[in-house]
């Protein structure tokens, strides 16, 4: 639902902004669209990101997740200001514009790619092991008094 959402605030804004400015008619609703949508969205993509994760891998596995996330918004900046960088007056709107379609269609396709996502605790998926815990258990395992077992 929050890709869905996103991908409606950002149609807005795309559909919306024009040359002279109307915040509260043209970037507000956007913006308040797409901020919903992705507050909706990061949790639950965190969440599946490290569901079937063991509790002593959880806080790498979380980190991985964050690390790309970070990554991936920090070169779709730098990709935008390469692309729009020197565009000035009429080309600039143009340029933002084309611009705009790119987060729209990837807030669809989160949505569409997140529906076979099952995080429920009783899902049949829940129960699987990946094959190297039983040895990263047996590798890392600690006693109560958080020493490692011999």
């Amino acid at each position: 639902m929050g890709g869905i959402i996103s991908a409606l605030g950002t149609a807005w804004i795309h559909a919306m902004a024009g040359p002279t400015a109307n915040f509260l008619r043209d970037w507000l609703p956007g913006m308040l669209l797409g901020g919903t949508g992705v507050g909706l969205l990061i949790p639950s993509l965190t969440a599946a990101a490290v569901f079937g994760l063991p509790p002593q891998r959880f806080g790498v596995g979380s980190a991985v997740n964050q690390s790309i996330r970070q990554m991936g918004a920090v070169f779709g900046v730098a990709l935008v200001v390469v692309l729009v960088g020197n565009a000035v007056g009429r080309t600039a709107m143009d340029a933002f514009q084309v611009h705009f379609r790119v987060p729209i269609a990837s807030g669809l396709a989160t949505a569409l790619l997140s529906l076979p996502i099952d995080t429920r605790l009783n899902s049949p998926s829940a129960s699987i092991t990946p094959p190297g815990d039983r040895l990263f258990t047996k590798l890392y395992a600690f006693d109560k008094r958080g020493l490692p077992d011999a």
